[in-house]
């Protein structure tokens, strides 16, 4: 950015939001009621915890889909659960009231004006939330096998104020094992495009940490690393335990998608709200560096509509914006990287099913051995793309669930490139799997992955089965003095 106090920079004081992993009670004034917000931001089971004798209501979503009880959310005696992209403000019932109530039962009284009724309510300091997910798995391909992490993580979020709320957030990738999961491209936390400006670490890595303001129906604002607008629509397939997010131009390049602002986007700043309670809007604008000739350096925007109770459409278009410099020089790079994701999902009792449909230019590349002066080197080639995923789950049971799914993604057939990488480049997967959630919390998986496609090198593809198990743990509550 070369003028701090230029329009284009005051502009963005205006913008910016949460990818959602704020999950904290915030009790209303009067004791008459609690509000919970519960998340489930990633499509993952999320579990909060919340008084919940009195009985829960949904007062307002929030989430990137529909809430439907006995579907994507329900309550049991410790708290309330979401999952499958649910996020929502839930209202507990009066637990003032009904700890009277279970005191009188148990033999004592609760008698107005006695000093238990008369104590002075705390006032609370702000909201938080711990969470973490755990998990290994063992993957067979090849006549090989090898013990891998499966999505280990932990995090934290933090809230405070009423009618507008501050937060902040942030997550960091854990190695259980030493060996990532090579099979899933948005497990990783490294960044950049053409070269890798950040390599992830072997124990612990950044994937995400922002802070912002919550205006309510006025709609979230943040600023850090957070999900970007594009995953809004493709995290609609990116569900399995394993496998995913191959065909849908969001981890691209071997990164995470955050200089892209695809995945986890980098220096994002970005506003969400619902409107009408049927239309979720997002818009975001990337601020990389000081030094690249670029005010701006990327943006994007994404609308998703609730078409009926259970289905779901969405669309997202950002722009990176690449320096000037590297266009050209840089094999098949001629202009800025531009992603459109068209995406549909519905979800009931029993059935998910969701589609995503992605189409980038100078969005992707591969890095394949060349031959410069008698040394060997990593030569970026960079291509357009088309990409189609599909994802299906149905609950043969209360917890067990049949899996399946299909992923395609191919380059354009560029005369450029043709030269370095094989003609009949492409990515094809099947994908067939079960998971069982044993008990709350836990869930045990298993995933085969059928390859008909071919490498940059003209390679096969790797047939792979996994199985293994996650756990995740999560812990709310509030800070408060008397």
């Amino acid at each position: 950015m070369r003028n701090l106090l230029s329009p284009g920079t005051c502009l963005v004081l205006l913008w910016a939001t949460s990818a959602g992993f704020i999950a904290s009670p915030a009790r209303a004034q009067g004791g008459a009621e609690s509000v919970l917000t519960c998340v489930s931001a990633d499509g993952n089971r999320r579990h909060c915890a919340g008084y919940t004798d009195a009985g829960v209501a949904l007062r307002r979503s929030i989430g990137s889909a529909s809430c439907l009880l006995g579907r994507n959310w329900g309550y049991d005696a410790l708290g309330v659960w979401v999952t499958e992209g649910c996020g929502a403000e839930f209202v507990l019932g009066n637990p003032a009231a009904e700890e009277q109530r279970v005191a009188a039962a148990a033999g004592g009284t609760a008698v107005e004006g006695s000093d238990a009724a008369a104590a002075a309510p705390e006032k609370s300091l702000g909201d938080y939330r711990f969470y973490s997910r755990f998990g290994a798995q063992t993957a067979f391909t090849g006549g090989e096998s090898e013990v891998q992490d499966a999505s280990s993580r932990v995090g934290f979020a933090y809230s405070v104020g009423e009618k507008v709320r501050l937060f902040a957030a942030g997550e960091w990738s854990v190695s259980l094992t030493g060996n990532e999961n090579p099979f899933n491209p948005g497990e990783t936390t490294a960044g950049g495009f053409v070269l890798f400006d950040r390599v992830e670490s072997t124990t612990f890595g950044n994937r995400l940490g922002y802070v912002g303001v919550d205006f309510g129906d006025w709609g979230r604002f943040a600023i850090g690393k957070q999900w970007g607008v594009h995953y809004d629509v493709t995290s609609y397939t990116d569900q399995f335990h394993v496998f995913g997010a191959d065909a849908s131009a969001t981890f691209n390049a071997g990164t995470d998608g955050g200089f892209m602002g695809t995945g986890r986007a980098d220096s994002a700043l970005s506003y969400r709200n619902t409107l009408f309670d049927r239309l979720e809007v997002g818009m975001q604008m990337q601020l990389r560096s000081l030094t690249n000739g670029e005010e701006v350096d990327g943006y994007g925007a994404s609308a998703q509509l609730q078409i009926l109770d259970g289905l779901k459409a969405g669309a997202s278009y950002t722009i990176v914006r690449y320096d000037d410099r590297l266009k050209g020089p840089v094999l098949g790079l001629n202009g800025d990287g531009r992603y459109l994701a068209l995406g549909l999902r519905y979800d009931s009792d029993r059935l998910n099913l969701a589609g995503v449909y992605a189409r980038e230019k100078n969005g992707d590349l591969f890095r394949v051995p060349y031959v410069d002066e008698g040394v060997t080197v990593a030569l970026p080639v960079v291509f357009d793309a088309t990409g189609i995923e599909l994802y299906g789950r149905y609950a043969l049971a209360a917890r067990l669930g049949l899996l399946a799914g299909y992923m395609h993604y191919e380059p354009d057939r560029d005369q450029q490139i043709s030269d370095y990488v094989d003609p009949d480049t492409h990515l094809e997967y099947y994908i067939v799997g079960l998971d069982y959630h044993w008990f709350p919390g836990t869930t045990f998986f298993a995933e085969y992955r059928y390859a008909n496609g071919v490498d940059a090198l003209g390679a096969q593809g790797d047939n792979v089965f996994a199985m293994g198990f996650q756990y995740w743990f999560n812990k709310t509550g509030s800070f408060s003095y008397p």
